[in-house]
């Protein structure tokens, strides 16, 4: 139960860390928003910033098993990150996600922003600001954990029920 919710909180830091992405357009981006793009994602102190969120997730993650499980827990993960999470396959997937989302003069705004002494602060806070996030929210369902499956068991035996966003 502790690796999956771990592995939900690692997938969904890795989208959390982009702030205000619009829906993914199926049109193609234009060469220049492209371009932006590319230098959001450099400024943006992503490389770094992925990297010390996921050391810092897989060292509480890896806190709570048992010692002598704890080596190997990180070298898995780490093996896996290296291999699935790389910066140049994360670089590759964001360029595209924010020239979709954001028009070629917002992301060079955004890129100016982001270069900016309050842009670095930003960015430079935000694998510290995603694990205290991420750290309220399994506090928060470990704090509720019976009320959560005692939910999840009445919803599942009951009639059921359509997903509101499908309507």
């Amino acid at each position: 139960m502790k690796l999956k919710l771990f592995l939900i909180i690692l997938a969904g830091s890795v989208f959390l860390n982009v702030n205000n992405l619009k829906a993914q357009t199926d049109a193609k981006p234009s060469e220049a928003s492209l371009q932006a793009a590319a230098r959001v994602v450099e400024v943006s102190g992503l490389k770094e910033n992925m990297t010390k969120m996921f050391g810092q997730i897989i060292t509480m993650q890896s806190s709570r098993l048992p010692e002598n499980q704890r080596a190997a827990f990180t070298v898995a993960m780490n093996k896996f990150l290296d291999k699935y999470v790389s910066w140049d396959q994360l670089r590759s997937a964001f360029i595209p996600i924010y020239a979709s989302s954001y028009t070629a003069d917002e992301l060079n705004k955004i890129a100016d922003f982001l270069a900016s002494p309050a842009g670095k602060a930003m960015t430079s806070k935000q694998p510290e600001l995603m694990q205290k996030g991420a750290a309220w929210g399994v506090k928060v369902v470990q704090d509720h954990q019976a009320e959560l499956e005692q939910m999840m068991k009445e919803a599942m035996s009951g009639p059921e029920v359509k997903d509101p966003g499908k309507q």
